[in-house]
């Protein structure tokens, strides 16, 4: 499917940004080629759906990611993907995509061997061959939603597993202290207090640990067996022995606070395993008193390496989009579009500080008026409220730099909502180049035109008598052949005789005419 040419006949003489203002500018033969070839290879799936839902072209991704053939997958409707969706609820997700012109939001796949797969949807509406479709892109995000709901879990449930411990070691405590304050005929409640600390240790995920005032571990739970130690492995090392060297200072630092009677909480430390691997631990630590005095030091270790994957794959996906919108050639703005501030410029890429002669930190806080030349200006409130409407806007305007010079640009933008809040994404492209090959083609067109008209020239087989010369005009007339070379050439004629007519045509005067040149050749 031919998806640049549809595209140019939606948005009619006004191309999109996304691609038609190069093929304008340039008419690159093999533009349609490089499109299709993004088309087929991009990693999320791409589709064209009618307003029924069926869908009418797709790529690759988009059937393969759901284990159908190509055959098979031409002949489904979304009905048949979507089935967490009644019929009447696609229809009426259909119906508000058509009012807004386009949506973001997600849903849930069935593959065709059975497995759900959740999905990012992004769809805008667009006229393909005189009729209203959707062009929409499918990104799965199934991985990040299990990875989501798995940290969910696991944070609540280590956050529950923290307080119950917490609690229970804090009543251990106090108890450990009343006991030791009533002497040695408490005795046997300080071995009950023990026993029930041993078995919260012993059954808690989080590794449980003592140190005395050296630094040397007396105690830890089984836990520990997720960092690759045995209890007895670590009991009698000291614990810097176990902290990797470059948060060895940080750790130092909590142990003395401790020894000095504070508590320190979710302190963040790097510990070695076994296997030499760096593992993020969460700490909490808490000094142990007995007489008033600090006898020792008891704390919880929480292994949060998942945690921290997932929060570092969130910033470096943060980063990889912020790379894309600062390298893009264009120049992307996005406005604000709530009362009150209505084409304030939010941020900006370099692309657009540079097209108009500013810095990125000049351009934000300033309003998108203060870029367009007065006449345009007068229409930005009209443009802007077409837009919260849900209409995708593409438009060829004058936009003025800091220094005062105007120059075209072709705007292409639409509503973006983050959140709760409405705003404007703008993508422009200085297009003063391609005003320019646009004259320069007309004026070459007009060039070529005009050397045209002044050039007649014969050409193709030409029907001739054998006997008296004639030719025979496209109408079936007979004319001689001076007259039709006439009509069809800038060619005139003179007349004359040869002297083998005149020799037959009039001896005499043969004769006469050539008796000299005769002689002349005896």
């Amino acid at each position: 499917m031919d998806l640049q040419g549809n595209r140019e006949k939606e948005m009619g003489q006004q191309p999109s940004c996304e691609g038609e203002g190069e093929k304008k500018r340039n008419d690159i033969p093999g533009v349609e080629a490089r499109y299709r070839a993004i088309f087929e290879r991009s990693p999320d799936g791409i589709l064209i759906i009618d307003a029924e839902g069926k869908v009418v072209e797709f790529n690759e991704t988009a059937h393969r990611r759901l284990g159908y053939t190509r055959e098979e997958f031409a002949k489904l409707r979304i009905s048949d993907i979507d089935p967490f969706q009644s019929p009447e609820e696609i229809r009426a997700t259909i119906s508000e995509v058509l009012r807004r012109g386009s949506a973001e939001f997600e849903v849930r796949h069935r593959a065709k061997g059975g497995e759900i797969q959740d999905v990012l949807v992004i769809t805008k509406t667009m006229e393909l061959a005189g009729r209203t479709v959707f062009q929409t892109l499918w990104h799965d995000i199934t991985d990040r939603k299990r990875a989501e709901a798995e940290l969910r879990r696991y944070r609540e449930r280590l956050e529950e597993l923290v307080r119950e411990r917490t609690g229970d070691l804090t009543r251990v405590n106090e108890e450990l202290q009343r006991d030791i304050a009533v002497r040695r005929s408490a005795e046997e409640k300080v071995k009950d207090s023990e026993e029930r600390f041993r078995l919260i240790s012993e059954t808690s995920m989080d590794a449980i640990f003592q140190i005395d005032l050296r630094g040397v571990i007396t105690y830890c739970s089984p836990a520990v067996e997720q960092f690759g130690y045995a209890p007895g492995e670590i009991i009698g090392n000291h614990f810097i022995t176990y902290v990797l060297p470059s948060e060895a200072q940080k750790a130092k630092e909590a142990f003395q606070a401790a020894v000095f009677g504070q508590s320190v909480k979710q302190l963040a430390l790097q510990m070695m395993g076994k296997d030499g691997t760096s593992r993020h631990c969460e700490i909490n630590v808490t000094p142990v008193i007995k007489n008033g005095q600090v006898a020792g030091i008891q704390g919880i270790a929480r292994d949060v390496s998942e945690r921290k994957k997932a929060e570092q794959a969130l910033i470096e996906s943060e980063t990889r989009y912020r790379m894309l919108f600062e390298s893009a050639g264009d120049g992307i703005f996005i406005l604000d579009a709530e009362d009150g501030k209505k084409g304030q410029i939010v941020d900006a890429n370099r692309s657009a500080a540079k097209m108009h002669g500013y810095t990125v930190e000049e351009l934000v806080g300033l309003n998108i008026a203060d870029l367009d030349t007065p006449d345009v200006a007068e229409r930005i409130p009209e443009r802007i409220e077409r837009m919260l409407t849900g209409e995708w806007i593409t438009a060829e305007l004058t936009h003025r730099r800091k220094d005062g010079t105007v120059f075209p640009v072709e705007i292409d933008g639409g509503l973006l909502e983050l959140g709760n809040h409405k705003y404007i994404l703008a993508f422009d492209r200085n297009i003063t180049e391609r005003r320019s090959a646009e004259q320069e083609r007309e004026k070459l067109i007009l060039e070529l035109q005009d050397a045209l008209d002044k050039i007649k020239t014969l050409r193709g087989l030409i029907p001739m008598c054998a006997w008296c010369k004639k030719i025979r005009d496209d109408k079936g007339y007979w004319k001689r052949v001076e007259v039709y070379i006439k009509e069809h050439s800038d060619a005139s004629f003179t007349h004359g005789i040869c002297p083998d007519c005149m020799k037959i045509i009039s001896p005499e005067a043969y004769e006469e005419r050539f008796k000299n040149d005769d002689a002349a050749k005896t």
